[in-house]
C-alpha cells in the first residue's frame, strides 16, 4: 500500500482501492468462517482461501509493480464471491438444521 501511495499506478488511487478492498475481502472470508462455526456449521468451502490467495499474492509480488493491481483486482473480486459463497452455505445450513428458528 505504501509503494502505491508513493508511485502511482494506472495514474491514479485504483491501486490503494483495490488494496483496500483485498484487505477486507480476505478479512470477511475469514470472518464469515469463523461466525459461522462459532454457531455450529462447518463451512470451509470457497472459490479463494487462505493458500489460495497467497498463491495470488505471491505471483504478483513476482511479477512487480505494474502486475499487483491486477492480482488485487482478481484476489478482491474472488474474495467477495467467497465471502457471498459462504454466507449462502451457512444460511442453507442453518436452515436444514433449524439452528435459527422463528
Amino acid at each position: 500500500m505504501h509503494f502505491f501511495v508513493n508511485h502511482p499506478v494506472w495514474g491514479g488511487n485504483l491501486a490503494l482501492y483495490l488494496t483496500f478492498t483485498a484487505i477486507t475481502g480476505s478479512l470477511m472470508v475469514s470472518y464469515v468462517r469463523a461466525r459461522s462455526e462459532g454457531a455450529g456449521i462447518h463451512c470451509t468451502s470457497g472459490i479463494l482461501q487462505r493458500p489460495e490467495r497467497i498463491i495470488v499474492l505471491g505471483c504478483c509480488f513476482l511479477g512487480g509493480p505494474k502486475i499487483m493491481p491486477w492480482g488485487l483486482a482478481l484476489l478482491s473480486i474472488l474474495a467477495y464471491v467467497t465471502v457471498a459463497q459462504r454466507i449462502i452455505i451457512a444460511y442453507l445450513s442453518s436452515k436444514k438444521a433449524n439452528i435459527f428458528q422463528e
